[in-house]
């Protein structure tokens, strides 16, 4: 005796059949795609491949300069302020043990409120670098720079000056490098046997030399 009535049917059954296959294949891509890539995660063990090479390197920054900024999180400046906005644009050479160095030049605008002063500067720059590579492919840099100016306030006399570690931080590829710093933390810049404190925000990018 047939159990089929007009509430149910053949065709329903194959209704609730094919929804039941698709629960279950939507089921599955949704487990697919919560398994974490192999590139996302660190293997534990294996250690980040290292990054070496020789490449072209440009950035810019914008740095505020005082006598000095009070702690954080507020970075008070003390005394007057000036602003400052730079390119520079070099080689940047890394070697796989971690080492490395950047050759370039430097260019700055600044705003001064004395007339006299001399808004725009050029120097010729040297960093001794350190980097490393994270297992997720976070590059992480700190350049060391000493710079002698060639135009601008100083440059007659070969003014040289020297600046406190800058860190920054970016993704890495085989050819491209992409940099920011991001921590706004303190710098010291000096020149002449005059110091002054620093903040600033960095964007830079290199590519590798064909």
């Amino acid at each position: 005796m047939s159990t089929e009535t007009k509430y149910s049917s053949r065709p329903a059954a194959r209704v609730a059949t094919r929804a039941r296959a698709v629960a279950w294949v939507a089921g599955g891509l949704l487990q697919a795609v919560a398994v974490p890539l192999a590139g996302d995660t660190a293997v534990p063990g294996k250690p980040a491949l290292p990054v070496k090479g020789e490449f072209s390197f440009s950035g810019t920054e914008q740095c505020a300069y005082a006598s000095a900024f009070g702690p954080p999180p507020m970075l008070q400046a003390i005394g007057p302020v000036t602003l400052q906005s730079s390119t520079l644009h070099g080689s940047l050479s890394l070697a796989a043990d971690g080492t490395g160095r950047f050759t370039g030049r430097i260019a700055s605008l600044q705003a001064f409120t004395e007339s006299a002063a001399t808004p725009a500067m050029q120097s010729s720059l040297t960093c001794a670098v350190s980097h490393s590579l994270t297992a997720t492919g976070e590059l992480r840099l700190v350049r060391t720079c000493r710079g002698t100016r060639s135009r601008g306030t100083g440059s007659a006399n070969a003014q040289t000056w020297t600046a406190s570690p800058i860190q920054e931080s970016g993704q890495f590829n085989e050819d491209t490098i992409v940099l920011a710093d991001t921590q706004l933390a303190a710098e010291s810049v000096s020149t002449l046997g005059v110091n002054l404190a620093r903040l600033c925000h960095r964007a830079a990018w290199a590519t590798r030399k064909k």
